[in-house]
């Protein structure tokens, strides 16, 4: 074989290794390979983590400011019957957690546990603050002085967006009657999202003195609140108010994972 016919097949070779190597790459991704996604336990795609940032709907933990306890008393309801209250804050604007796992914790003035510890879950929408209420724990006998409350860890942080973000209802024209004998709380809920009903809403009151102290707290549900509707909404307490009420607040519970 002469020299030009050696280089021409030489030639050939290169190219046919060219594309049986391009070929054997391409079978290899679509038979061998997984294609990337944010569940495959690898940071990949636009992931600032593992599967978590860029497109993926998980946040990662670095970058979300953590979520807080702003403050978390037992509130007396009648004789050896308690109420625990958790006021936590998001302070999030595109991110929430869409299930909080938490563990609460009653205490006495020796830090001696009182009664069993109480689990739940919740939610906590973007820039939400939200109060974590567990009622009618009985104490038998013993007075809680302090409130632990512990998180399931690590909190999964997801995206949100668009009317995630926006608080739809508001509540107007809060009265307090009767709070030296059986106390009640009126208040008008408006809902001024333009599409959005809400089915079995509930709804927490927050009672505070009149130096910022809470000294009350009660729940309730609402049957249904109709996008750009109101509904009245009313609470009872079973002891008076032992301190002049300063302010009232009222926290909604619309979960924005739900819309």
């Amino acid at each position: 074989m002469d020299w030009g016919t050696q280089r021409k097949f030489n030639i050939i070779i290169v190219l046919i290794s060219i594309v049986l190597i391009g070929f054997g790459v391409t079978v290899y991704r679509v038979f061998f390979t997984q294609p990337e996604t944010c569940f495959d336990r690898i940071q990949n795609q636009d992931e600032r983590g593992v599967d978590c940032g860029g497109v993926c709907e998980l946040v990662c933990a670095n970058d979300v400011t953590p979520l807080i306890i702003l403050w978390q008393r037992p509130i007396l309801v009648s004789g050896d019957v308690y109420s625990a209250v958790v006021y936590v804050a998001n302070e999030n604007k595109n991110a929430g957690i869409k299930q909080l796992d938490y563990e609460i914790k009653l205490y006495d003035d020796k830090n001696i546990l009182v009664g069993a510890p109480i689990t739940g879950t919740t939610f906590v929408g973007p820039l939400q603050k939200k109060a974590i209420v567990e009622t009618g724990i009985v104490v038998e006998n013993r007075i809680p002085k302090t409130v632990f409350t512990t998180f399931s860890k690590p909190i999964i942080w997801s995206k949100t967006s668009g009317e995630q973000n926006n608080n739809y209802i508001e509540s107007i024209n809060e009265t307090i009657s009767d709070s030296n004998t059986f106390p009640k709380l009126s208040a008008l809920l408006q809902n001024t999202n333009n599409r959005t009903d809400y089915i079995d809403l509930p709804v927490i009151a927050l009672v505070y003195d009149t130096i910022g102290n809470i000294m009350a707290v009660s729940k309730t549900t609402v049957d249904r609140l109709d996008h750009g509707k109101s509904e009245m909404v009313y609470f009872t307490w079973q002891r008076p108010f032992m301190l002049p009420v300063g302010t009232i607040e009222l926290l909604p519970l619309d979960n924005p994972f739900t819309q």
